[in-house]
């Protein structure tokens, strides 16, 4: 599994006008989420689920979703599909 970089846009939302008319900034995380390990070592070991370190909670590996074949419309953190099921207002993507 390839290594990603993670990016946090300082814009206000998807359908927000922007006051300034600079450059966006972005804040570059240097820590991956407690969750990236996890999910890391399941999908190394085709496990469907791992248990979110920070919270407890049994997620779905993307592998289950792609076993799946579809989007289920729950914003599943390791959705393959672009959330392509999901309310609009409630996409991450």
């Amino acid at each position: 599994m390839e290594s990603r970089s993670f990016v946090v846009s300082s814009s206000l939302g998807r359908n927000s006008e922007r006051r300034s008319r600079g450059p966006r900034k972005t804040e570059h995380l240097t820590e991956k989420p407690k969750w990236y390990e996890a999910h890391r070592q399941a999908i190394k070991h085709k496990q469907e689920t791992y248990v979110d370190p920070a919270t407890g909670f049994l997620v779905f590996t993307e592998l289950a979703h792609l076993e799946r074949g579809y989007c289920c419309g729950h914003r599943c953190r390791h959705c393959p599909f672009n959330h392509a099921n999901c309310p609009e207002n409630n996409r991450t993507n």
